[in-house]
C-alpha cells in the first residue's frame, strides 16, 4: 500500500475458523497489522478472497466469492478505524449466473452434479481509487461502483444497489487488473486467455496460450511488465495429492501489454 505494507487476507477455510486481513512490514518482516473479521461481515462458510487497496486512504475492498454459501457480497475495511461493512449481498451485480465453467481438461461439476458457481470474485480498483469494478466470477457482465458511493453508510441497500453501473460484457473471468489508461485486464479460465476491456467497452484479446492454465491474479511489476499467476484449479479442486504433484509446476508469467500500471496494484 501507500505505506509500504503487505496485505495478505486469510479467508480460514471458508470461515471454519477466524477470517482475517493482516499487514506485513517487508523490511523488518514483522506483522504490523491484524484485523478479525466480526460473524456479520464475514460469517461461515464465506469466501474472502481477492482485494483492492485504495492509494488515497488505505480502505480495502474485499470480494467474498461465497461459492459453498452462495451469499456473495463487498466488504469494505477501514484499517484506520478499524471497522468494517458487508454491502451489496445478493445483489445482481455479485451474484453468479448458472454457468458451467468448461476449464481446459475438465468441466467444473464437481461430483458429476453439482455445478462450481461463484461469485463476485473478479475485481479491480482504478489507480485514482475513484472507481471499484467487479464481477461474479459465474457471469458474463462487468460491475463497477463509485467508491464514495461504497463508503457512505448512509446509503440504504437498496440506494447502494442504484448506484451501481452495469459497464460491460465480459467473460468468465478469475483475476482482474487495471492500467493507467483505464483499461481493464481479465483471466479468462475458459480459453487459457488473457483480455483487455478498453475504456470503449470492447473486449480485446491479448494473449492465448494453453500454457495459462486457469490465469488467475495479476500484479504489475515495474518497467511495463504485468505478472500472472496460473492456479490451475482444473487440476487442483478435489483432486488428490497425487494429481497435484503431477500437474505441476503452478507458475507465474510475466507480459508487457503496451500500457503502464501501479507497481503492484
Amino acid at each position: 500500500d501507500g505505506q509500504g505494507r503487505l496485505w495478505t487476507l486469510d479467508f480460514a477455510r471458508y470461515a471454519r475458523g477466524q477470517p482475517r486481513i493482516l499487514a506485513f512490514d517487508p523490511e523488518s518482516r514483522q506483522l504490523v497489522h491484524r484485523y478479525d473479521f466480526p460473524s456479520e461481515v464475514a460469517g461461515f462458510l464465506s469466501m474472502l478472497n481477492d482485494f483492492q487497496v485504495d492509494p488515497r486512504d488505505g480502505k480495502i475492498y474485499i470480494a467474498d466469492a461465497s461459492p459453498i454459501r452462495q451469499k456473495p457480497a463487498l466488504v469494505v475495511y477501514d484499517p484506520a478505524t478499524r471497522s468494517s461493512r458487508r454491502v451489496l449481498e445478493g445483489e445482481v451485480s455479485v451474484r453468479p449466473q448458472d454457468l458451467v465453467t468448461r476449464a481446459p481438461g475438465r468441466d467444473m461439476v464437481l461430483f458429476g452434479f453439482y455445478t462450481l458457481r461463484i461469485g463476485v470474485d473478479s475485481i479491480t480498483l482504478d489507480d485514482r481509487g475513484e472507481w471499484l469494478y467487479y464481477g461474479p466470477f459465474s457471469g458474463d457482465r462487468l460491475y463497477r461502483v463509485a467508491t464514495r458511493d461504497l463508503n457512505d453508510a448512509s446509503l440504504s441497500p437498496g440506494a447502494l444497489a442504484a448506484k451501481v453501473e452495469d459497464f460491460a460484457a465480459k467473460t468468465i473471468s478469475d483475476g482482474l487488473s487495471i492500467d493507467q489508461a483505464d483499461g481493464v485486464f481479465l483471466s479468462d479460465p475458459e480459453h487459457s486467455a488473457i483480455l483487455r476491456l478498453g475504456p470503449d467497452r470492447r473486449l480485446v484479446t491479448l494473449l492465448k496460450d494453453p500454457r495459462l492454465r486457469w490465469p488467475d491474479g495479476f500484479s504489475w511489476g515495474p518497467d511495463g511488465w504485468l505478472y500472472v499467476t496460473c492456479s490451475s484449479l482444473q487440476h487442483v479442486i478435489f483432486k488428490s495429492a497425487r494429481h497435484i504433484r503431477e500437474h505441476a509446476p503452478y507458475q507465474v508469467f510475466r507480459f508487457r501489454p503496451g500500457t503502464a500500471g501501479v507497481p503492484g496494484h
